[in-house]
């Protein structure tokens, strides 16, 4: 049984849509929301939160915003600005007097000084600051007459390599006539590209992911469709930058022409696992469900789906993704822990485990927090785990990995879930949240055994046969046409499938599903490809 998680929360006085946690310090953590333009009562707000004791949540800081302005939509701790304090960045909208003037300065930058620790006392709440900085406007201007476009999505990758002020984030729109992406620098603020998207469509969410010598993978999902970038180093770097160019890895599949239902399912969000594994979170059509699948990445043309999960069965669809990267290092694989949020306020916890070997896999359950919030949950996120430095002693120290999740109710709630050093008392472990099952190996082993017994049983069936057909010669069985001969071919049975489709699926076989679990695994005429479905036993 997997490790019972701690959870702490408190409420605020203003509705909740945004939170991160400082990459470099899971103490602190930024939460922003508001009530909007023009409701009196509940003001626009920025809160920095102290989340150092598992078992209660303190608030540090906190910075009022413009109650003439939008509430903060989206928001994104940048990078460190010095030993003590981060640049943050959100998205809020201008008035709407200034958006009808085409004036909107939706992305803006806060800087946030951190308490200081005396004697191991916590700090107060008073030496914590959130200082307003910048302000900017990265759209493209828009023809409409209505002013609702606002800043949907904001999304900075973890800096992988330490000491390096190049990064790239990117920004998306929402309810907008057509949609847009930007990709900048969030620390400059310039601006690497523009992706417009067709007339109706806006991108669900976006990922960004540093593969080499400044460059990066940026993904993409509409509804239907995932597309994936490669952006080059920035100008002044060796490498000559090269413009983006989109193109499709992933399309939901049309329902079969002989499905009841014609509607597709709608991807919600997705997150990178590695540059070449692409984690996607849809939305069953109707309201019947929730599932998670990864996708391969090709050189070139559309990607393979290697593996899919429908979740558990109250979650009729999910709000909201996040994916914590449990890295061992060189040589030692990774362990992916992947949260979804749904609408029936819960959270699914599973993990993905990558081998060195690049071997995937499959969904593993590790548990469902269910009635986190007394109202629907807006976000989701996971603290960045900064291992200890190696070599470490015999006993190695506790880590843990935090979830914090906010809800339109006003709440925060963190759980801190505690991760275990493989091997154990090793010198230089890797952290885990659940321990690398074995299960595939004991079930081939067992496939294995069972072989050899049905092949000694035929042996001995083969010695037995000559004395046992004296004593049935009488009965004259010869004649039967039904046993067969030796020279007889099994019958071949043909099954034809027509399948409408705007992309190629590849069919893939998932790994040995257990005896246990398969009459709970049936497969679905409507899905067009032959991906082995793993179901949510929770």
């Amino acid at each position: 049984m997997a490790p019972t998680a701690v959870s702490a929360s408190t409420a605020l006085s203003y509705p909740l849509y945004a939170a991160d946690f400082d990459p470099d310090d899971s103490s602190f953590l930024l939460v922003g929301g508001g009530g909007g333009e023009g409701r009196s009562g509940v003001g626009n707000k920025i809160t920095l939160l102290d989340t150092s004791s598992a078992a209660e949540i303190v608030e540090r800081a906190e910075i009022e915003l413009s109650r003439d302005e939008d509430s903060v939509t989206s928001l994104a701790v940048a990078q460190r600005s010095g030993s003590r304090s981060s640049l943050v960045l959100a998205g809020i909208n201008s008035s709407s007097s200034a958006q009808k003037a085409q004036r909107n300065e939706h992305l803006r930058s806060f800087t946030v000084e951190y308490p200081s620790t005396d004697g191991g006392e916590k700090a107060r709440a008073s030496e914590g600051a959130i200082k307003v900085g910048s302000r900017t406007s990265l759209f493209s201007r828009s023809s409409s007459a209505k002013a609702e476009t606002y800043q949907r999505v904001l999304r900075i990758p973890p800096l992988r390599t330490r000491g390096r002020s190049s990064r790239l984030a990117a920004i998306a729109t929402g309810l907008a006539d057509e949609g847009e992406i930007v990709l900048f620098n969030p620390a400059s603020e310039a601006v690497r590209s523009h992706i417009h998207l067709k007339r109706g469509e806006e991108a669900a969410d976006v990922d960004i992911i540093e593969t080499q010598d400044g460059s990066y993978d940026a993904a993409y999902c509409t509804d239907t469709e995932v597309c994936l970038l490669q952006v080059g180093p920035e100008k002044g770097s060796k490498k000559k930058a090269s413009a983006p160019e989109p193109r499709f890895i992933w399309i939901t599949p049309h329902p079969d022409v002989f499905s009841p239902e014609k509607r597709r399912s709608a991807f919600r969000a997705l997150r990178f696992l590695t540059p070449d594994l692409v984690l996607l979170l849809s939305n069953r059509p109707g309201r019947s469900g929730a599932e998670i699948s990864v996708v391969r990445v090709a050189e070139k043309g559309m990607g393979e789906m290697v593996r899919r999960r429908r979740l558990h069965s109250s979650m009729k669809a999910a709000t909201a993704l996040d994916v914590a990267i449990l890295d061992g290092g060189k040589g030692q694989g990774k362990q992916f822990v992947v949260a979804v949020a749904g609408q029936d306020i819960s959270i699914a916890l599973l993990t993905l485990n990558l081998s060195p070997s690049g071997d995937l896999s499959k969904f593993r359950s590790h548990s469902v927090l269910r009635q986190v919030h007394p109202l629907q949950m807006t976000r989701i996120t996971f603290s960045n785990v900064i291992t200890p430095a190696q070599p470490v002693s015999a006993d190695p120290p506790p880590q843990y990995l935090k979830l914090a999740s906010v809800s339109m109710g006003n709440t925060v709630v963190v759980h801190t879930l505690p991760l275990t050093p493989i091997p154990f008392r090793s010198t230089s472990p890797r952290y885990v949240l659940v321990t690398p099952s074995q299960a595939p190996k004991m079930a081939l082993s067992a496939l294995l055994g069972f072989a050899v017994l049905v092949l000694i049983a035929f042996l001995l069936q083969g010695v037995a046969l000559p004395a046992v057909s004296r004593f049935i010669k009488p009965f004259d069985l010869a004649g039967s046409s039904d046993l067969g001969t030796d020279d007889s071919k099994p019958s071949t049975i043909r099954i034809s499938t027509t399948i409408t489709t705007t992309a190629t699926v590849t069919s893939v076989v998932d790994d040995p599903p257990d005896a246990a679990t398969v009459a709970d695994e049936p497969p679905e005429a409507e899905e067009p490809h032959h991906v082995l479905e793993e179901h949510d036993e929770l």
